[in-house]
């Protein structure tokens, strides 16, 4: 399994683009199974969002936070330290 996890604020596109990375790999790779979901409190413009990938060969039943990912992806570097 091969796991991303996206920090950002909201408004700048990650869950965005967390989801269209899996529907353009679905639709490349026709024996992967993709999974994208949003980890977010306030529903407001600059609040923090976590955006999660997960990838995998076979059916994906996992679905909480991912601790561990082979990519973490920054879209706002001030939140290195939150």
């Amino acid at each position: 399994m091969y796991e991303i996890r996206w920090h950002s604020r909201a408004g700048q596109g990650a869950i965005t683009v967390s989801g269209a990375l899996c529907e353009i790999i679905a639709q490349e790779k026709k024996d992967v199974f993709a999974q994208s979901f949003p980890d977010f409190g306030a529903e407001k413009k600059g609040a923090a969002v976590v955006v999660f990938n997960r990838f995998s060969d076979t059916h994906i039943e996992e679905n909480y936070h991912i601790e561990h990912p082979n990519v973490v992806v920054f879209l706002d570097t001030s939140l290195i330290n939150e």
